[in-house]
């Protein structure tokens, strides 16, 4: 298997593990997940029977990717800029934008 996400990996596994294949090398060979990643599973399946992962925080980027690129040219042109400095330009930039020093 190839580009397969984590929600994908879980789901395959989870699945094999309900239907009764319970070795951690079966579902190896059976979803060319690697081996050891495959024994974390399982060691989840056993312990809570769920591989949902754990909660993250839904904190929010501040800067779109856009806006950390055009930061990211600004300070390799000057790498003297003063934090004040960046804040002025990003604001007179991107008016939308609230960035304070």
């Amino acid at each position: 298997m190839t580009n397969i996400t984590l929600e994908q990996c879980c789901t395959i596994i989870s699945t094999l593990w309900s239907n009764g294949v319970h070795d951690a090398k079966t579902l190896h060979k059976l979803t060319s997940i690697p081996r050891f990643t495959v024994y974390d599973y399982v060691k989840k399946l056993k312990n809570d029977n769920t591989l949902n992962p754990l909660p993250r925080s839904s904190r929010l980027k501040k800067l779109s990717s856009k806006k950390r690129h055009f930061l990211g040219r600004l300070i390799s042109a000057n790498r003297y800029y003063t934090c004040t400095e960046l804040a002025n330009i990003l604001n007179e930039n991107y008016t939308n934008l609230n960035v304070t020093d």
